[in-house]
């Protein structure tokens, strides 16, 4: 058992390690939360039964604290990670929505002319039929 112990805990380690490099490792924290307290359970049984010093059971601490670590870690790489794909669509959105915005002045300020044409137009024509009838 404290072989068996000692392995489960280093398996655990490894993986609280590979947190640390990956949030996708995070995927994996069930399997190493599982190795952790089995191994925890095989350590302190060898520990009752004076089979080991209590090296297992140490190194399954350890990884106990490795597994939290890493976990954490890595949720917080895949918030960030979240957090940052939020803000790229945020700022995909506040250019298309600046697009449209500068595409509606244009149509605004195309609007404008032609209704300053037909205003210049409209005087020229109101200036026409006041000339005819002075005449």
């Amino acid at each position: 058992m404290a072989k068996a112990s000692l392995v489960l805990g280093i398996l655990a380690a490894i993986l609280g390690i590979l947190m640390f490099v990956s949030p996708w490792f995070l995927l994996l924290s069930w399997l190493a939360w599982i190795l952790l307290v089995v191994g925890l359970v095989l350590g302190i049984v060898a520990l009752v039964q004076k089979k080991d010093k209590g090296v297992g059971l140490i190194i399954n601490i350890v990884a106990g604290i490795l597994v939290w670590l890493g976990g954490s870690h890595a949720a917080n790489k895949a918030v960030d990670a979240l957090n940052e794909a939020g803000t790229a669509a945020a700022i995909e959105e506040f250019a298309k929505a600046a697009e449209e915005s500068a595409i509606a002045t244009e149509e605004a300020a195309a609007a404008t002319e032609e209704a300053a044409a037909a205003t210049e137009e409209a005087a020229a024509a109101t200036e026409e039929v006041a000339a005819e009838k002075a005449e």
